[in-house]
């Protein structure tokens, strides 16, 4: 298997919080495990993505599937994923060393488990091949509705205050807005979940 990180720290260079990650050169890996349709639609969400990049930072990005990225990519970029485990090779890769667990019906938060098969996530981590970079998970359950809603909190603008990440349910989120979501906060300085540092619903 491959090499994963341990001993992770909370660096000037590498601390977060989701926004960090598009400071620096990034790609957008969308995912293509779940099937042809899914892909397709993961696709269209990083292109979406890269537009919003284009016209809000004058910037442009890459856009690679997730069985494209290879080391080089690894080293020199943060990897933006789109799709949760069902749904993306690299985000079900580096799932088991993630502190937050996204099965299939339920989701895991330290010692807290939510029952479910709807939850997204965002959330920006040290990749576990080479913690130099972050990875940025955007993606759900199994349930595709759960990937796409994935990114309904913007990170691209300037006002965006997200921390390291936060896990929701789309349709309570539609309802009821920042209420809405489930768990929230920042990880401590050794990447780890602090019960002072996070929301649990």
């Amino acid at each position: 298997g491959k090499k994963i990180a341990r001993g992770l720290r909370k660096t000037p260079q590498l601390y977060g919080p989701l926004k960090q990650a598009f400071f620096q050169p990034f790609l957008l890996v969308y995912g293509t495990k779940g099937g042809k349709e899914h892909s397709q639609n993961l696709l269209q969400r990083a292109v979406h993505f890269a537009n919003l990049w284009w016209w809000r930072a004058s910037g442009y990005t890459r856009i690679v599937a997730d069985t494209e990225v290879n080391e080089e990519m690894m080293q020199n970029y943060h990897l933006i994923l789109f799709g949760g485990p069902e749904s993306n090779y690299l985000t079900a890769r580096w799932m088991p060393s993630l502190p937050i667990q996204l099965g299939k019906d339920f989701v895991k938060i330290g010692e807290k488990t939510y029952p479910g098969t709807d939850f997204s996530l965002q959330m920006i981590y040290p990749n576990p091949e080479n913690p130099g970079k972050f990875i940025v998970i955007l993606g759900g359950q199994s349930n595709p509705v759960s990937d796409l809603s994935s990114v309904s909190f913007g990170i691209l603008f300037s006002g965006a205050g997200l921390p390291d990440f936060l896990l929701y349910r789309a349709e309570e989120v539609k309802k009821f807005g920042w209420a809405g979501v489930t768990a929230a906060g920042f990880f401590d300085s050794s990447w780890s979940l602090s019960p002072t540092l996070l929301y649990l619903r």
